[in-house]
């Protein structure tokens, strides 16, 4: 079968599998991920800090969880440190690496450090780990916060769109674990990466 198109004013006849081709491929380009920023050495689902949101007073963990289909598109390679934004200082904070159990909840936690003396306020900082880790099944890069006064903004944050595991928070009020637009609806990813190295 023919089909009709129109180029150059003139109408024109195109066998219908090579138009069906045509409109495949057309449909494929525009349905591709937005893979623009996709890097083999970096574990992220954030783009850059634009923000960070003011939170009350009380204990939070703020984390994005890297699923086992996350750590897939990363083969042969080991976390060897983690970069995190935070705009005002803490009380207290705490970098931590924890097991990914395929839940909405970190599993056990294998790597943790005191980092409150060494922020930089207004900035990225860098953890490095000393011994790389192996990114497994899965894992879940957090900062653990102490706020003691009242809607100080401390963990950065990108403008959005929330991308699936970017806005995980704990929240010690209610002892639970839900993403940041749940709570809040506002769409966000926190600005934790990990940063990784060829094994």
């Amino acid at each position: 079968m023919d089909v009709l198109y129109i180029h150059n004013n003139k109408i024109v006849k195109m066998k219908k599998y090579i138009y069906v081709m045509m409109m495949v491929l057309v449909a494929g380009i525009g349905c591709q991920d937005d893979d623009d920023n996709f890097d083999p050495l970096l574990l992220h689902h954030d783009d850059e800090n634009a923000n960070a949101p003011a939170l009350p007073v009380g204990e939070f963990e703020a984390a994005a969880h890297f699923t086992i289909n996350d750590v897939r598109r990363h083969p042969n390679t080991e976390l060897v440190a983690i970069d995190y934004f935070i705009e005002d200082l803490p009380a207290y904070a705490e970098v931590r690496i924890s097991e990914s159990n395929g839940s909405n909840v970190p599993g056990n936690i294998t790597f943790s450090r005191d980092v409150t003396n060494q922020i930089i306020p207004f900035s990225w900082n860098r953890v490095n780990l000393g011994d790389a880790q192996p990114l497994g099944d899965g894992l879940w890069l957090s900062v653990f916060f102490d706020n003691t006064v009242d809607n100080l903004r401390f963990m950065g944050c990108d403008a959005g769109p929330g991308r699936a595991n970017g806005d995980w928070l704990y929240d010690d009020f209610d002892g639970q674990w839900l993403s940041y637009q749940t709570r809040t609806g506002e769409s966000i990813n926190w600005n934790i990466r990990g940063v990784l190295q060829n094994r």
